[in-house]
Formats: C-alpha cells, sequence, structure tokens
C-alpha cells in the first residue's frame, strides 16, 4: 500500500471511529447519486465478478451509491430499489469494513454502529468493504430478496467500474461472529477497486 492510499485508510477508519468515540453510533452519509452513469444494456455487457482487491478505502458517496442501489428507499411510500415479495421489505444490509459491523438504515440513510472492529470475513479480507445480507431466519423469500439486492449493487459496480463479488462460503462464520438477533445472514458481497495483474 503505498502513502496515499495509507493516509486514506487511516482518514475513513479515522473518520468512523471519532464518530462512535464521541458516544455517537450513526453515521449520516452523503445523498445517493441517482442519475448519470451508462446504459443499462452497457451495464449488462460490462458486469463481471472481481476477486483481486485494492485495499483502498471506497469514498463515502460511493459507499452511499451502492447501498442505495441495493436496498435504498426510491419512493415516497418508502419502497425500495429492488422487489420485494408482498412488499415484505423484511431484509436489512450490514456494512462490513475495518472500524466495524455498521447496520444501513434506508429510510435515514445513515449506518447505525453495532460492533466496533474489524468486521470483515471470509477469503476476501484484503478488500476494503463487505456487504452481509440478512433476513428472517425460515424466510422462504431470503434468496430471492438478497439475489435483488447484490445483483443491483454488481450492475451499480459494472456502471462505475467498480470490482465485486458475492460469497456464500463465508456466511456461517459471519453468522457465528456476530449476533444478528431473529435474523441471519443470507450472502455477503465484497467490493473494492480491481487489482491489476502485473505485466
Amino acid at each position: 500500500m503505498n502513502f496515499r492510499n495509507w493516509c486514506l485508510t487511516l482518514a475513513m477508519t479515522a473518520f468512523m471511529a471519532s464518530a462512535c468515540s464521541a458516544g455517537d453510533t450513526v453515521v449520516s452519509l452523503p445523498a445517493p447519486v441517482r442519475s448519470g452513469g451508462q446504459g443499462i444494456m452497457t451495464v449488462l455487457n460490462e458486469r463481471h465478478t472481481e476477486r483481486n482487491f485494492l485495499p483502498d478505502p471506497l469514498p463515502r458517496q460511493e459507499l452511499s451509491n451502492l447501498l442505495w442501489a441495493a436496498y435504498g428507499v426510491n419512493r415516497k411510500d418508502g419502497k425500495r430499489t429492488v422487489p420485494t415479495a408482498m412488499n415484505k421489505r423484511n431484509m436489512d444490509v450490514y456494512v462490513a469494513d475495518a472500524s466495524g459491523l455498521w447496520l444501513y438504515d434506508p429510510e435515514n440513510n445513515t449506518l447505525i454502529l453495532k460492533k466496533k472492529g474489524d468486521a470483515r470475513a471470509g477469503r476476501f479480507k484484503e478488500a476494503p468493504l463487505m456487504f452481509y445480507y440478512a433476513a428472517p431466519k425460515g424466510d422462504r423469500f431470503a434468496g430471492m430478496h438478497a439475489g435483488s439486492m447484490y445483483q443491483s449493487a454488481a450492475l451499480y459496480c459494472a456502471s462505475v467500474g467498480l470490482g465485486n463479488v458475492v460469497c456464500y462460503q463465508s456466511v456461517g462464520e459471519v453468522n457465528n461472529l456476530f449476533d444478528f438477533g431473529e435474523k441471519e445472514i443470507v450472502v455477503s458481497q465484497v467490493f473494492g477497486r480491481a487489482k491489476k495483474a502485473q505485466p
């Protein structure tokens, strides 16, 4: 990691930590950018899986855009960017990074701290950011909902040149590491800038 990337990582971690050290466990995100990007056919053509990530943290604007794509509110009645069976809206998105485990609040576009400390788990821990998609235990629609969420986030990634990979192998580890109450993690998704192959 070069000096610039190290400084970016330190700044992002310090920002998240400062919100916690002051007793404030809620971090407001910038409003998601809801326009621009590439056309849908171009995005579908560009969609792919990435497995090698740079450790550089993502800007908060990009995090906000990603969360909105995955499960944000896009209408005044509170409905989401992705469909849910019978409009249940009973999924949760947790953000895992070097600073902690954060619960996304779509209505207020905020992150709520659930646990301090590096919350990344599984094979791609070098990536700067992970989403854990949680559903009520035993929900028969969980897989369908999670699939809509991670695909929406993946299409955003294709639109802006961001790498991502969907993971199932680490689900058991994550559910053992953290307490999600009446819910459990169904699948996780990893994000970051692609690490280019060396010539």
